[in-house]
């Protein structure tokens, strides 16, 4: 006797051993998206530090605007020494320096 097939049948084997997900194609710009975000993030991170730096020193401890200005700036020029702290020791000093600092 045979059994008549609805559109709802479902084979007992059909579960069996695997997960029925449907095929996605992860795009490989993923990655490079979280990256990005999480770099932007972390440069809004910095630009409220350093405004809540400036107030700070500008209205609680009384500092002089032009010192205070060139000590954010000197805060800012840091980025860009670490380039040379990667090429001077090496790759392994550099992340080790930089994870202790």
């Amino acid at each position: 006797m045979r059994m008549k097939r609805s559109a709802c049948a479902v084979r007992s084997d059909t579960f069996v051993g695997r997960v029925n997900r449907p095929a996605t194609t992860s795009s490989p710009l993923i990655p490079l998206l979280v990256a990005t975000l999480a770099f932007v993030a972390g440069l809004q991170l910095l630009r409220g530090a350093l405004a809540g730096l400036s107030v700070y020193l500008g209205q609680v401890r009384d500092l002089d605007p032009l010192l205070l200005g060139m000590l954010i700036f000197a805060i800012f020029l840091t980025g860009f020494a670490a380039p040379l702290i990667r090429r001077l020791p090496g790759a392994r000093w550099a992340f080790l320096i930089l994870a202790a600092g």
